[in-house]
């Protein structure tokens, strides 16, 4: 039987972006599905060393398809590997649960590779897609006891300050600055250690004390520097995630959903931690 593949890359939360509404059409239409799940700047850790799931998982990268692109049928958003044109079905001409229906009864399997879930998935069906993926209980097991020790719960304000490849598009000193005045709690969560660590100073604010952040794939130019990773892709995003940095932003990001959000960014991370709130993912 054909296998489909989800192709997970990028940081953490577009990898699930990818993988969760893959999912959703595994649980809708059926049929075999694979997951790849490259290891590389982007995303240091495997796959199993955050989640467990009963479809096979490999670590191929984009050029392993790209050799074989004439077996598959590839639904993606963008052309990273100089694929054939003709082969693409591009994610942005589907607008709804038939069109992958149609796709999906094509005799070659299709790759997917979409880093958001479309708009047209509601919550219902992220909830059926998502049931399908567990979470390392060692994750699990952090994640709670945390939430526990600092009675972390809905009353809790949840502050994400994504800086990095983000600069200052995170005011995270008009955020201070309210949350020093405010008589609300707050969760802080930050890939910059420096925020972390004030916030955390403030007796209203509890951190997640991570020990490794992100780093840059070239140390003397700045987080959005021009860098090309192992795929020949280039982009104005000069990171380099490793596996501790991937797995504990995976605890912060549990965390995050278990609070009431501040919208302070776009940031595809945060977007997650409220898909998660919304289909209660992280129980206890």
């Amino acid at each position: 039987m054909k296998q489909n593949i989800i192709f997970c890359d990028g940081g953490l939360a577009n990898r699930l972006n990818t993988l969760i509404f893959a999912l959703i059409l595994k649980s809708k239409f059926g049929g075999e599905w694979a997951i790849s799940w490259p290891i590389n700047n982007w995303c240091g850790a495997n796959f199993e060393s955050l989640f467990s799931i009963d479809i096979p998982v490999y670590d191929h990268a984009l050029s392993y398809y790209k050799e074989r692109e004439d077996q598959y049928i590839l639904v993606m958003h963008e052309n990273q590997k100089d694929f054939s044109e003709e082969l693409i079905k591009y994610q942005r001409y589907f607008t709804n649960y038939s069109d992958y229906e149609n796709v999906l009864r094509s005799e070659k399997p299709i790759i997917y590779y979409h880093h958001l879930i479309p708009t047209f998935a509601d919550t219902n069906d992220i909830a059926e897609g998502i049931k399908l993926l567990r979470i390392n209980p060692e994750i699990l097991i952090d994640a709670y006891s945390f939430c526990i020790r600092n009675n972390i719960d809905q009353t809790v304000l949840g502050l994400h300050i994504r800086k990095t490849d983000f600069g200052n598009t995170v005011d995270d000193e008009a955020l201070y600055q309210m949350a020093e005045k405010s008589d609300h709690r707050f969760f802080v969560c930050s890939d910059d250690p420096l925020v972390n660590d004030r916030f955390s100073k403030l007796s209203n604010c509890c951190v997640y004390e991570k020990k490794t952040f992100p780093g840059k794939m070239i140390e003397d130019t700045h987080w959005n520097g021009l860098t090309t990773d192992d795929q020949g892709r280039t982009y104005n995003f000069n990171i380099n995630r490793s596996a501790h940095s991937v797995y504990e932003a995976l605890i912060d990001l549990l965390i995050l959903s278990k609070t009431t959000h501040i919208l302070t960014s776009h940031s595809t991370f945060l977007r997650m931690s409220m898909i998660f709130k919304s289909v209660n993912y992280f129980r206890f």
